[in-house]
């Protein structure tokens, strides 16, 4: 049975005939956990391409900031207050790693890359 899609989109249509701009495809969509990720190339083929996984990478990055930021904010008043359960790390080596968290987006050098990322202070 035929599979149609549209270059550059996920939706398959299964039998039928080719919609207007549409391609057929090679087979149907993989079915597995990124079955919603792949999308549909103008050779029929079904890939997860560079620009999914960069948006991915992103979202991905731009959550891991918003979960970092509260911690290091709770780390700066902790060195304030000289708390002895503060993780590792002055004051200004956390207010720097703060400022590498708002920088790190896209357009920093190496975002998205996990590898990347700014580390803590240690």
């Amino acid at each position: 049975m035929s599979v149609y899609a549209e270059i550059g989109g996920n939706f398959q249509q299964v039998g039928g005939t080719c919609p207007d701009g549409w391609v057929e495809m090679s087979g149907q969509r993989p079915d597995d956990e990124d079955t919603l990720l792949y999308t549909a190339t103008q050779a029929g083929e079904w890939v997860i391409s560079d620009e999914t996984l960069a948006r991915i990478g992103a979202e991905r990055e731009v959550a891991w900031v918003e979960e970092e930021m509260p911690v290091a904010a709770e780390q700066l008043i902790m060195l304030e207050d000289e708390d002895p359960a503060a993780l590792p790390g002055t004051a200004r080596q956390w207010r720097d790693y703060r400022i590498a968290l708002r920088a790190w987006k896209d357009g920093a050098a190496g975002y998205p890359q996990i590898e990347l990322r700014p580390a803590r202070p240690a």
